[in-house]
């Protein structure tokens, strides 16, 4: 019976050995499974956050990289137009391609000065130089100091433009410096925060399959594991007659050794052969994990880079289309490898299709011919050549210019770009710089350069004289500047049209000053030059009899002489001249003016002649000496011959002028007093005609003198003005009876008249009109 029990425990106990040795394995390879998935998972946790910063990582890199090319286009479009173009036109072209060049990259590209005020983005046409974010943040300020920095990123808080929602941005921000700019590109943050969910879902994804395999996996172990123990417990009664015969051959004790020996080596085997399939299993997943990793780097980064120059050819394409240029590629001997023209047209066809064609196809054979010469040029010397050409192009010649630069080895890439608007623009200054805008004669900028140029033995004898018109001023007071340039212009043509030596020219060197330079001319032909000149001016007096001009002339026979003392000279002569023709000159024009006016105004020559009589009786009646009433009689004729400037329309109204012409009206004295000033035998007069409309007491004008500050001629001519109008007819109203007329002047004597005048003209003068 001891034996028997002893018996059944060692076969209890080997039972249990034999669970042991299936369970091993089993749990073995499930707690690999298990430590393989919480492996994955915490891989998986890591690789999300390792995403996400490549991620923010990948989109700062990309704006940084888009404001940094730009920049440089912007760079190099300034470089390249800066002298062509006004700072304005520059500024508003270099908007318009950084318009085009908005990347799918970054959210979008923005431009602001210094200031705040915003050119291109979503704020654009708006300043929020001291708009603050949501935690207080100048954002504005800050991105202006970001620039000056030279370039660095900000994190704000901000709404949308037409929104209130608080949207959080990243910017990156670069200085222009041409214009005191700063660009930049800006990214919606909750743009990001989406991008960093699909990796999370992403990361999460690839757990639940993992665990989902790991789960699979012990299922299956656990089946292995069934069938195993199934089979063993099939083989236990095979085990147990093998156990009787045995005994029938030995001891109990022998028997169990045996027995455990043959089934624990036997179950080694099995969870051995269990274990290295799982390990086998495990490294051939992560070799595969590794080949798929490299893989998809490597994907990855193919696809990148065919984005990145994807993005490359986008971008250069629109600069293309934007700058109005053509660009051909070509070889040494001018073959047109490739061509880019952006849609452009080039010599009648699309410049795209200029394609292995020669360059003499694509240009004039002048130009061609010029261009191989370049090309070669260029390959020569390793760096850029430049010229220009025109070609005349429908109803005027058009300017190109044409840059050259090595490409490769035996290549040239050659931009040829339309510049006709800058070359007539430099073409209009250097034009303006040296000619008189007025007359279209040379200025005195031109003068002094080119009497530089002539003052050699090559132009001897060189003459130069001076011509001055005289009376200009009282021209422009007694008819209006237009007219005055209208005789400046019309002399200018008269002494031009004089001037055929060669090399000779006329300038205009100041207000009514010409000069003419002669070079290889001699006394007599300057004699006659000069008579010439008096003869064509004497033809414009028939059209304005105040147009006059005196000239003054030297020559430079010995080259020591100096040709500014000869300028001098001809200077000091022509106001000689001038000294003694003004006056009688002056006095023609005055002449003139009169005779212009009542030519024009019947009415005023009749009130300047009756005025004129009237001023002389009071004159006689006060007892003046005849030198004073002769000059009463003179400046009652010329009171009013400074309405010469004033619209007929005006003087002839039918009825009452409002204030604007009355205004007009109130001007002519002034205008009288300047054209007589400037004669010397009118002079004496100018203040007495100016002063014709002022009021004893003092509310005339334009002076607003009172009393005897009223010169003395003024105050017989302001009655003698005053009785004739009232008496004439006009033609606002019917003239008043000679009675009314003298009541009128005794009621406003002391008021508007010197009473002493109105006594004298009622007393010897009324009964004789």
């Amino acid at each position: 019976m001891k034996k028997s029990n002893k018996m059944a425990n060692k076969k209890s106990l080997n039972q249990l050995n034999r669970l042991v040795v299936l369970i091993i394995p089993l749990v073995v390879g499930i707690g690999l499974m298990l430590a393989e998935t919480f492996y994955e998972v915490s891989a998986g946790q890591k690789r999300e956050a390792l995403g996400i910063a490549q991620y923010e990582l990948q989109i700062k890199n990309r704006m940084k990289e888009e404001v940094t090319k730009a920049v440089q286009i912007a760079d190099f479009y300034y470089i390249h137009n800066s002298r062509a173009l006004s700072r304005e036109a520059l500024q508003l072209e270099i908007v318009a391609i950084l318009e085009q060049l908005q990347s799918e990259d970054v959210g979008y590209f923005f431009i602001a000065d210094y200031q705040g005020n915003n050119m291109l983005g979503p704020s654009k046409g708006n300043n929020f130089y001291d708009i603050e974010d949501k935690n207080g943040l100048k954002v504005v300020q800050e991105l202006i100091k970001k620039a000056k920095e030279g370039g660095g990123y900000v994190t704000y808080i901000m709404p949308p433009i037409d929104s209130v929602e608080q949207v959080p941005k990243i910017s990156y921000v670069m200085p222009f410096e041409p214009f005191d700019w700063y660009i930049g590109a800006g990214v919606n943050l909750s743009e990001i925060d989406t991008i960093k969910a699909q990796i999370s879902r992403e990361i999460h994804r690839k757990n639940l399959k993992t665990i989902a395999i790991t789960c699979a996996m012990i299922v299956s172990l656990m089946v292995l594991f069934w069938l195993i123990n199934n089979r063993f417990y099939k083989g236990i009664k095979r085990e147990i007659h093998m156990i009787n015969d045995y005994l029938d051959k030995s001891t109990v004790e022998q028997a169990t050794l045996d027995i455990d020996l043959l089934h624990y080596e036997e179950m080694s085997q099995i969870g051995q052969y269990t274990v290295s399939l799982i390990t086998k299993r495990n490294e051939d997943q992560a070799d595969l994990e590794t080949f798929n990793t490299s893989l998809e780097e490597e994907i990855s980064e193919h696809a990148a880079t065919i984005e990145m120059l994807n993005n490359s050819r986008r971008r250069i394409e629109s600069i293309v289309s934007a700058l109005p240029d053509i660009i051909f590629i070509m070889d040494s001997n001018g073959t047109i490898v490739d061509s880019e023209a952006g849609g452009k047209q080039w010599m009648g066809k699309a410049g795209e299709d200029y394609a292995n064609s020669s360059v003499y196809e694509a240009l004039p054979s002048s130009v061609a011919k010029s261009c191989v010469a370049a090309i070669q040029e260029t390959l020569k010397s390793k760096g850029m050549f430049t010229y220009e050409f025109s070609m005349e192009e429908g109803e005027g010649r058009t300017y190109y210019e044409v840059r050259i630069t090595p490409y490769q080895k035996d290549q040239v890439v050659a931009i040829i770009r339309n510049v006709t608007d800058a070359k007539q623009f430099q073409l209009t200054n250097e034009y303006l710089s040296y000619h008189d805008q007025l007359t279209g004669l040379y200025n005195r900028r031109y003068f002094e350069e080119a009497l530089i140029r002539l003052d050699n033995a090559l132009y001897m004898p060189i003459a130069l004289a001076m011509v001055d018109v005289n009376g200009l001023k009282m021209v422009n007071d007694a008819f209006g500047h237009q007219t005055g340039d209208q005789v400046l212009r019309l002399i200018s043509k008269a002494i031009l049209a004089q001037c055929t030596m060669p090399d000779g020219f006329v300038a205009r060197i100041g207000g009514d000053e010409f000069v003419i330079v002669c070079p290889n001319t001699n006394e007599q032909e300057m004699e006659k030059l000069t008579n010439d000149i008096y003869d064509a001016v004497s033809q414009i007096r028939e059209e304005l009899s105040v147009v006059s001009v005196s000239v003054g002339w030297d020559i430079k026979k010995q080259l020591e002489q100096s040709i500014t003392d000869i300028f001098n000279k001809a200077e000091v002569i022509m106001y000689r001249k001038k000294l003694t023709e003004s006056q009688s000159i002056r006095h023609q024009a005055v002449q003139a003016i009169l005779k212009t006016l009542n030519e024009k105004n019947e009415r005023e020559k009749i009130h300047s002649e009756r005025v004129s009589i009237i001023s002389r009786m009071i004159g006689e009646a006060m007892n003046m000496n005849y030198s004073v009433i002769k000059e009463i009689e003179t400046a009652g004729l010329l009171h009013d011959i400074g309405k010469i400037v004033i619209d007929q329309d005006i003087l002839n109204k039918t009825g009452k002028l409002n204030e604007e012409e009355y205004e007009k009206i109130k001007k002519h004295p002034e205008s009288s007093y300047q054209i007589l000033k400037s004669i010397d035998s009118y002079a004496s007069l100018a203040d007495d005609v100016l002063s014709h409309h002022e009021r004893w007491d003092g509310c005339g004008y334009p002076r607003r003198l009172k009393g005897e500050e009223i010169p003395f001629i003024a105050r017989i001519i302001t009655v003698a003005d005053a009785y004739e109008a009232m008496t004439a007819d006009r033609s606002y109203r019917r003239s008043m009876t000679k009675e009314a007329a003298l009541a009128e002047l005794k009621a406003h004597a002391g008021k508007q008249f010197d009473p002493t005048v109105v006594n004298a003209f009622e007393r010897d003068v009324f009964d004789k009109l």
